[in-house]
């Protein structure tokens, strides 16, 4: 079904919120009224005032939902093509959000600027290839930044992303050889203790494709007893489930 909205603003009654409304409001104007959308937030009152001092119409709608109500948020990102939110510090109230726009499959747009948020959000969203290109180079960006705290979420969140796209792992096990190298002491030793588990979760799941050859499995196969699968497989499977 199609979504009641082209875009809704969450977070309209903050200041950066107000500043975005008038935007789109201006925007709305400008293309005949075409634009549908619609201005979201927790108080009902203010998003009254709001919606009169900037100038809009009393025909744009208000959603009233709270950062902290997923089941309102969920609700409300089902009603737009694309949700954009301005409610942060995103740390503290940002992920029930995002999380609702990834399961409806809602575009999203934030105004973060809270790079260590970003290096955790990332890799817990099914993104396609293409999306996932673009988060790659947005984390490798963080990597020159001045903080080594955001540098070594920045390499947590590429290890975390290689993990869901075989295809990429080459690309960023060679990236993390290369900074465990050339990079900060606190990269240095990132990089180590993410090479070590990446190459124990390759030998796991390499493990768990050769378990089918196992002797223990062949020896069952020849005996009359019940097939039992050895004391691997079963640590493989508690450990992928």
């Amino acid at each position: 079904m199609q979504p009641a909205f082209d875009v809704i603003l969450f977070g309209a009654t903050g200041f950066t919120g107000a500043l975005v409304a008038e935007v789109l409001l201006a925007r709305a104007a400008a293309d005949g009224g075409r634009l549908r959308w619609a201005m979201a937030g927790r108080n009902a009152a203010k998003l009254v005032e709001l919606r009169g001092r900037i100038g809009a119409p009393a025909s744009v709608p208000l959603i009233t939902a709270d950062a902290t109500d997923a089941r309102a948020l969920a609700d409300l990102v089902r009603q737009a093509k694309v949700v954009i939110t301005t409610v942060g510090p995103y740390q503290r109230h940002g992920e029930a959000l995002i999380t609702a726009c990834a399961t409806a499959g809602t575009d999203y747009v934030d105004l973060c600027g809270e790079p260590l948020w970003m290096a955790q959000m990332i890799p817990r969203l099914a993104l396609t290839s293409s999306e996932r290109k673009k988060a790659i180079a947005i984390l490798k960006s963080h990597l020159a930044d001045k903080s080594s705290i955001v540098k070594t979420f920045a390499m947590q969140a590429l290890a975390d992303l290689s993990q869901q796209d075989q295809s990429i792992q080459p690309e960023i096990i060679s990236l993390l050889e290369e900074l465990t190298r050339t990079g900060t002491p606190a990269m240095q030793s990132r990089g180590r203790k993410l090479l070590k588990s990446l190459n124990r979760k390759s030998q796991i799941v390499n493990q768990k494709s050769n378990s089918i050859l196992s002797p223990s499995l062949t020896s069952a196969c020849r005996s009359s007893q019940p097939l039992r699968p050895p004391l691997g497989a079963l640590l493989i499977g508690s450990a992928s489930s």
